[in-house]
């Protein structure tokens, strides 16, 4: 009996799969089977990774990207006499941010580099619209030279940063923001969120490195002004209004749980979103890879569930062609409930849920949606993603709804079950009472890894 795709039957509730959840935008072309989805992912820098312990910590996870910031006031505190594109020019202070990049990139991490934090010689306010745009245009040529990697300017040891983001949340209307936070507000204008930064930058930065990458400031597109909050919703629409596809190369979002119901149509969380984002690039003609540079899940002492949640949303983001995803945060701060890691470099659940993640996708490449609430709905919120290695066929499931346990069933007289704590069981034909040529597989809140080698026909003797 056969059901579904690729000769697995996948047998749901008494019903057969046979397709994945379908994007918004069919101009989209899906990036997955040329990467190595266990090397999507990655956190912010903390200082503590300029530690021996800090930096063991962040390399055994498994991640391999990091997110810097680069505050422009403390590379350039004081005005040039002539904005100098020229990275050895005397105006510049980059030994603090060499040391950073350096640490990082020599332990194989990929960067992506936040520029943040204007002068105030350069601006009214730290993160708002830059007064000097020749001195950023100036800086931003400088400072992709520096670490460009070719020999004439760079860095002590020749780091290489390929990923260039210009202002955080740039989506916000919130002016104290600007004033005294990281998020920058251009929200509702958002054309000269384009005007001002991306057109300044954009011809700098590959005049400096055709290789580089301009990303746009990672929009949080969520709690709008009409819920109460302070990002504008049509922000992204303003930037392209305005030309802006053309100044950008890379779509950059950030995405939190707290809004999935807003999503719910598209396929819920980070799918969803990211069907609501492309739908946005679709209107303007506008196709861009995209990349997440925060997601998190706010702890609350809940660590089983932001454990749940590391494997569940970066299983999402690939499932959503979206990579890479960094993880905010790394470690516990002040005022900041998110980390991995604790204050003190404990590492929690979620922590060792990443190791067990990257290890499972290490060569996957993915293939499909299987399940999904909004393609299939039921009462538990079963959700199943297949993922592919060579002849190896690989799912991670997972029951939605807290306390809610499911079964589905696979073509195929055993199959392995590791679970998002490492624990490794083996499943058979038969443990279910039925000796029918499938196995029964029980999904719960806790995601789960399950391997199916290909089917073996075996003529049956009388």
């Amino acid at each position: 009996m056969g059901f579904g795709l690729l000769a697995v039957g996948i047998v749901l509730g008494g019903v057969s799969v046979a397709r994945a959840t379908t994007w918004g935008s069919g101009a989209h072309v899906q990036r997955g089977s040329d990467v190595d989805l266990s090397r999507a992912f990655g956190f912010d820098f903390d200082a503590v990774m300029n530690t021996d312990a800090g930096i063991t910590l962040t390399v055994d996870s498994g991640a391999d990207w990091m997110r810097m910031v680069l505050d422009w006031m403390s590379i350039q505190p004081e005005k040039p006499g002539v904005p100098n594109p020229n990275p050895d020019d005397t105006s510049y202070h980059w030994d603090a941010f060499d040391a950073q990049v350096l640490q990082a990139t020599s332990h194989g991490f990929q960067i992506v580099v936040l520029v943040a934090g204007s002068p105030s010689w350069a601006a009214n306010m730290h993160q708002g619209p830059v007064t000097d745009t020749e001195a950023l245009a100036a800086f931003a040529q400088a400072v992709v030279e520096r670490y460009d990697g070719d020999g004439a300017g760079d860095a002590p040891g020749s780091p290489v940063v390929r990923y260039w983001e210009f202002f955080n949340e740039p989506d916000t209307t919130d002016l104290q923001s600007g004033i005294y936070n990281r998020a920058a507000p251009f929200g509702l204008i958002g054309d000269q969120y384009t005007s001002n930064i991306l057109m300044t930058v954009y011809g700098p930065v590959k005049e400096a490195s055709a290789d580089a990458q301009v990303v746009i400031g990672g929009i949080a597109h969520d709690w709008f002004l009409e819920d109460g909050g302070v990002f504008d919703r049509n922000f992204l629409d303003e930037v392209l209004d305005a030309g802006g596809c053309a100044y950008f190369d890379q779509m950059n979002w950030h995405s939190y749980p707290y809004y999935d119901w807003r999503w719910a149509a598209d396929g819920g969380d980070v799918v969803g979103k990211a069907t609501e984002i492309r739908r946005i690039l679709a209107a303007h003609d506008c196709d861009k890879p995209m990349m997440i540079t925060e997601i998190g899940y706010y702890l609350d002492d809940n660590f089983e569930r932001q454990a749940n949640y590391v494997v569940k949303g970066l299983v999402r983001t690939t499932a959503a062609d979206v990579y890479p995803v960094i993880w905010y945060r790394f470690r516990d701060v002040p005022n900041s409930d998110f980390g991995l890691v604790d204050p003190d470099l404990n590492a929690r659940e979620g922590y060792f849920a990443l190791q067990v993640l990257t290890g499972q996708l290490q060569g996957a490449k993915f293939v499909r949606i299987v399940r999904s609430p909004s393609s299939t709905p039921s009462p538990s919120g079963l959700e199943v993603y297949q993922f592919q290695f060579g002849s190896l066929r690989r799912y991670v499931l997972w029951t939605e709804h807290t306390g809610s346990v499911d079964t589905f069933a696979l073509n195929a007289t055993a199959a392995t079950m590791t679970t998002r704590d490492g624990l490794v069981s083996r499943v058979q034909d038969c443990d279910d009472g039925q000796c029918d040529g499938r196995v029964t597989i029980t999904a719960t809140n806790q995601p789960s890894f399950v391997d199916v080698t290909p089917p073996v026909f075996i003529p049956f003797v009388k």
